[in-house]
């Protein structure tokens, strides 16, 4: 491999860059980080203060998911004595702690797999902390006076290259961490994941030059791939849950950005920011016209709406694309995502709820 670009194969994920993946431990960009750390090809970091913060995080989210469920349950009522086989399980009582449990295993199963190094907080000095505090040096500020944790986790970053002799990426797009890294040589911030695993990749040279050609000879055969799996996206009227939305139809898609995120000999994985044009017909029941009889508690009248929307959202799209190496031409697109994989929603004139 070269090493013209990769500084170092050591790197840290500051808790907002596993926050940016939404925590998500089987995605693209996670899961490779999980797969290089398991080969042994880069040493991944961690902080007392980032584990905690990410079990906080874990805990929160699988709390709010529950409360949600409990919602549904309550609102859909109407389902729960015969509910369709397919959501049968949304009706099962779930216990929060288990939730917050699996949640849990999930991120040990990953610093296990990925041969994550934890890193204690044992060995900061107080004194250093202190110093850092009324001279106000990152992670401290004016503005920003309670910022110990982070201080914390940083100087024990700090100590590890120091007695190692060693660099290290620090990962994340927290404003402190890239003034942190300015003021230490062999400490290089890096804003994303996504950026930290570009740059490994663009390590691997002809490989990643050769993608990048692919790419660029062939953008609009993969264009067309991406805007015919976005009008088979399953979508969602955002200002009415109940409403269909039907014959999406794109009106324009440009390419903001292209990142590489994986490639080998026989395959290349993409992300590319883009911004999509779009409109679509939406139906469905109009509650504003609606007469709600309160003595019955049901709608006397409910008619319908139908409106065309257009819309111009922006996506972060991941694809897998096959490739022959021997005559450098793509083969087959495959894993079309756009966002996190769930529902594209569709937003009304007034473009409320934001996306």
């Amino acid at each position: 491999m070269s090493e013209s670009l990769l500084l170092t194969r050591n790197v840290f994920l500051d808790t907002c860059a596993y926050d940016n993946q939404k925590l998500r431990f089987d995605h693209a960009a996670l899961k490779k980080l999980k797969e290089l750390g398991k080969m042994g090809s880069i040493s991944i970091l961690v902080t007392d203060t980032v584990d905690g913060e990410v079990r906080r995080h874990i805990r929160e989210n699988l709390i709010n998911a529950s409360s949600a469920l409990g919602r549904f349950q309550s609102h859909a009522g109407v389902l729960a004595a015969d509910p369709p086989k397919e959501i049968k399980a949304l009706f099962s009582p779930i216990d929060p702690s288990t939730l917050i449990e699996s949640g849990l295993t999930v991120w040990d199963t990953f610093i296990v797999e990925a041969k994550v190094e934890r890193l204690s907080a044992a060995c900061v000095q107080g004194s250093e902390l202190l110093e850092m505090y009324f001279s106000q040096r990152a992670p401290f500020s004016e503005k920003k006076k309670s910022e110990f944790p982070d201080a914390i986790s940083l100087v024990s970053l700090a100590q590890w290259c120091q007695s190692k002799a060693t660099q290290l990426y620090l990962v994340g797009d927290d404003p402190d961490l890239e003034a942190w890294c300015a003021e230490r040589p062999g400490m290089y911030h890096i804003k994303s994941l996504k950026d930290f695993l570009d740059l490994y990749n663009r390590a691997e040279e002809k490989l990643t030059e050769l993608v990048l050609a692919i790419f660029e000879r062939e953008q609009k055969w993969i264009v067309s791939v991406i805007e015919e799996s976005f009008t088979d996206c399953a979508f969602i009227y955002a200002e009415n849950w109940e409403a269909e939305v039907e014959n999406v139809e794109t009106i324009s898609i440009r390419i903001d950005d292209v990142d590489v995120i994986e490639v080998d000999e026989r395959r290349f994985i993409l992300t590319l920011d883009m911004k999509i044009d779009f409109r679509a017909d939406v139906s469905g029941p109009d509650y504003d016209r609606g007469l709600w009889d309160s003595e019955d508690k049901r709608y006397a009248s409910l008619p319908s709406f139908h409106t065309n929307v257009v819309s111009t959202e922006s996506y972060e799209v991941s694809f897998e694309v096959l490739y022959d190496i021997e005559n450098e031409e793509a083969t087959e697109i495959r894993d079309v995502l756009f966002d996190d994989g769930k529902e594209i929603k569709v937003h009304g004139e007034g473009g409320w709820p934001y996306k």
